[in-house]
């Protein structure tokens, strides 16, 4: 499953359980219209013959789970409508645009894209940093009097930590306590201010 091994300890110290292999199928509710559980169905496969993601089941072997809420998680694609229509774009993989890594100006010179459009989901502060640098070459791209895109811009380059090595705790350490701790330091922080300066600035 898609889970580090410290987030699957985790849950299993928590008391979830994990099944794997299943997909839901419908949810079940009482006369009132309220969630009584969920209904799944064993996963067959994942991906097809060339690799591309489309799961079959086994329509009749199917597993109940009673449940007082549901909370449902799902996938999310670009799906550009007609916006692109009789436009010559091109993509890099998928639906996502080929562009200029420092103007961010597509195949289509009126069209700049940024952030999960770009490159897929990310942070929100990379998206936010990179629709500050698309606005500006749009700012630039439709004045008359500016010839360049690029001309006295600092290129900013942005760049993802490693999630996984950040979260390998260290052994022996009250890791839950220490967790607690870090959320109470979190609220106690101006976190506000950075925020707002975030979104002034954007990411450096």
């Amino acid at each position: 499953m898609p889970a580090s091994d410290e987030e699957v300890e985790e849950t299993l110290a928590e008391n979830i359980a994990i099944n794997n292999g299943w997909g839901p199928k419908e949810f079940l509710k009482d006369k009132n219209g309220k969630v009584t559980g969920v209904v799944f169905k064993k996963c067959l496969s994942v991906f097809d013959a060339s690799g591309k993601f489309a799961p079959k089941y086994d329509e009749n072997d199917t597993m109940e789970v009673e449940a007082d809420y549901v909370i449902t998680s799902i996938g999310q694609c670009i799906d550009w409508g007609g916006l692109l229509e009789g436009e010559n774009m091109e993509f890099v993989h998928g639906n996502y645009p080929k562009a200029d890594p420092f103007t961010y100006q597509t195949s289509v010179p009126d069209i700049f894209v940024g952030g999960d459009v770009y490159h897929g989901p990310s942070f929100v502060v990379n998206a936010i940093g990179e629709g500050h640098e698309a606005a500006e070459s749009l700012h630039r791209f439709v004045r008359p009097t500016c010839s360049s895109l690029t001309l006295s811009r600092e290129h900013r380059h942005f760049f993802e930590f490693d999630k996984l090595r950040r979260l390998r705790r260290r052994p022996g350490r009250l890791h839950r306590l220490r967790y607690l701790h870090h959320e109470v330091l979190l609220r106690r922080h101006p976190s506000r201010e950075n925020a707002s300066r975030s979104l002034e600035h954007g990411p450096v």
